[in-house]
């Protein structure tokens, strides 16, 4: 998945939320026996209001979650 272009941005627990949200829905899939992951992107590379990057909070919000990260590399680089 990725995030609309108008929801790429905000503060370090608006991170957390989605991180949260996301993280329930991977809950729900893995029960059905799916996996779920997110894709980064360069946005999520943003420093927040915090001073940690967007994917930091992104992932804090879905700690304990079946949410798996599927790192792109050159979005990294």
């Amino acid at each position: 998945p990725a995030y609309a272009e108008n929801e790429r941005g905000g503060t370090a627990d608006d991170w957390r939320r989605r991180g949260a949200e996301l993280g329930q829905i991977a809950d729900d899939f893995a029960a059905a026996g799916l996996v779920l992951g997110y894709h980064n992107h360069f946005w999520e590379f943003d420093v927040a209001d915090d001073g940690r990057t967007a994917i930091e909070s992104f992932f804090d919000g879905a700690a304990g979650s079946a949410l798996k990260w599927q790192a792109d590399i050159a979005w990294i680089a």
